[in-house]
């Protein structure tokens, strides 16, 4: 951000999908499934934002980014030709060390994933269908790419109990020692709450 053709323009929301392709028993939803917006609609979309508001950073309002491969493939081959700086939230599953590379090379700067706990057990009581493994090689792999991630959790979930708490910090400390520029603090806590329409 401080390199001179990005000094004083501005950071904007760009959504490139709607909805979610997981079920997740804490959260709520109004529809069901995912809809990805046509690529060259975003790109229409990003190039109207950067001419009228001089936008060189952008934030993708999606809430699983990129978990369509194909159109993951084509948003970074475009993306890539506007030099702008972008990060997103996605999922564990299916993040491979190739797909962070690609992503950080089109300028992805930040990739947040909704890890939720460090238990096998409670990852099955909120039906994330990802593995512990995923979180943990998810993790690993964007901070050893020098892309910027940090924990989120949801504590509190039925089934939590002292033994699957003790298992999210282990969690939290194998993430935080991954790298010695990685701030221990930069962790999200959420309480689980029964939300109208969670299970």
């Amino acid at each position: 951000t401080f390199e001179v053709h990005r000094v004083k323009k501005k950071v904007a929301v760009l959504p490139g999908s709607k909805g979610c392709v997981a079920r997740c028993t804490f959260c709520h939803r109004w529809d069901k499934g995912i809809r990805f917006i046509p690529v060259p609609i975003v790109m229409d979309r990003l190039d109207e934002i950067i001419e009228r508001f001089n936008v060189g950073f952008f934030h993708t309002a999606d809430e699983n980014f990129g978990t369509d491969k194909k159109w993951l493939k084509e948003f970074c081959r475009e993306i890539k030709k506007r030099d702008v700086l972008w990060r997103v939230g996605t999922r564990a599953k299916g993040i491979t060390p190739e797909v962070i590379e690609m992503m950080k090379d089109a300028g992805c700067t930040s990739i947040i994933f909704g890890n939720e706990t460090g238990s096998a057990q409670m990852l099955e009581i909120m039906e994330k269908k990802v593995s512990i493994e995923d979180n943990y090689n998810a993790m690993k792999w964007t901070i050893e790419a020098g892309v910027h991630t940090g924990i989120q959790l949801v504590l509190g979930m039925p089934g939590e109990t002292s033994e699957t708490i003790e298992e999210t910090i282990e969690y939290c400390n194998f993430v935080t020692t991954l790298s010695p520029e990685k701030n221990p603090n930069y962790i999200s806590c959420n309480y689980a709450q029964a939300l109208p329409g969670t299970p």
